[in-house]
């Protein structure tokens, strides 16, 4: 059950980038060369990175599964509240700045639910 909770809230980490960066390449355009990650090429490299944790969760046993979840979801986390605090300074009410936010709850909740599985589940 968490194996496929963890991985539901990676695809939806995938959604919320997305969405982040289309509105942020659609709000003002005198800011968008400040904002974070609006690179496609960027975007796309990350898309890759999250859809293979989505897939590692699902496959991985044990602690592996369980360590993986909590090392990659604390860093796409602090990344994640990077691009949040650097989108707020840049524009304070841009929708841009609520998928990031969301990401970030997402990111919290895959570390917290990888912490939470019992260990004859991971």
């Amino acid at each position: 059950m968490y194996k496929t909770r963890i991985s539901v809230l990676w695809l939806l980490a995938i959604v919320a980038l997305f969405a982040y960066a289309t509105f942020a390449g659609n709000e003002v355009p005198s800011i968008l060369a400040n904002l974070s990650l609006v690179n496609d090429q960027e975007v796309a490299n990350i898309l890759l990175v999250l859809m293979v944790l989505a897939f590692l969760s699902l496959t991985l046993k044990g602690s592996t599964n369980r360590w993986t979840n909590i090392i990659g979801g604390s860093a796409f986390g602090l990344a994640a509240l990077i691009i949040l605090i650097d989108g707020v300074t840049q524009n304070l009410y841009g929708t841009c700045n609520l998928m990031m936010g969301a990401n970030v709850i997402i990111m919290v909740l895959v570390v917290w639910f990888a912490y939470k599985m019992p260990r004859s589940q991971a």
